[in-house]
């Protein structure tokens, strides 16, 4: 984030509520207590439609957006040459400049559809061969990653409850 100060761009939050077990996402990290509340302040928007998320995943990003006042994006995370151009950001803008500002003013439409269970298998399966030389150090950050999340986890829900009452 601090690579982009000074450019005229936005810093989008990309699938707040994150993938599985590998990528939590912005807001899932803040939900969970991983990262802190205030840095959501740093970004300009949300991506409200990403079509490797879930409907409802989906949904919630829209109500953070609003609720957050932040503008608003959409991405295929496309995989596949087929996912690419299926979510799309549209503004009535002459140039990158003035498409940034319309964003950035919440004066754009994001339009597009969640992949399908049968696509989001085959992108899946074409990720997999296509990374599998990288399986075993990917897991390795993975675990390096998601250990301390475990731990704080576990640490989390061993807190004991506040009395409540007078």
């Amino acid at each position: 984030m601090d690579a982009s100060d000074g450019y005229n761009c936005l810093v989008i939050a990309a699938h707040p509520y994150g993938y599985l077990l590998f990528n939590k996402g912005l807001q899932k990290c803040i939900d969970c207590e991983y990262l802190p509340t205030e840095l959501l302040n740093r970004f300009d928007g949300v991506e409200v439609i990403c079509g490797g998320m879930t409907r409802s995943l989906n949904l919630k990003a829209i109500k953070l957006a609003m609720n957050e006042s932040k503008c608003f994006t959409g991405g295929t995370d496309g995989h596949l040459l087929s996912d690419l151009g299926n979510v799309v950001t549209c503004a009535d803008a002459e140039d990158p400049g003035a498409f940034l500002e319309k964003v950035r003013s919440r004066k754009n439409v994001v339009v597009g559809l969640e992949k399908t269970s049968l696509s989001k298998i085959a992108t899946g399966t074409v990720v997999m061969i296509k990374h599998s030389r990288y399986f075993f150090p990917a897991m390795r950050i993975h675990y390096e990653q998601n250990a301390p999340r475990l731990m704080h986890y576990l640490e989390r829900t061993r807190r004991p409850e506040k009395p409540s009452g007078p």
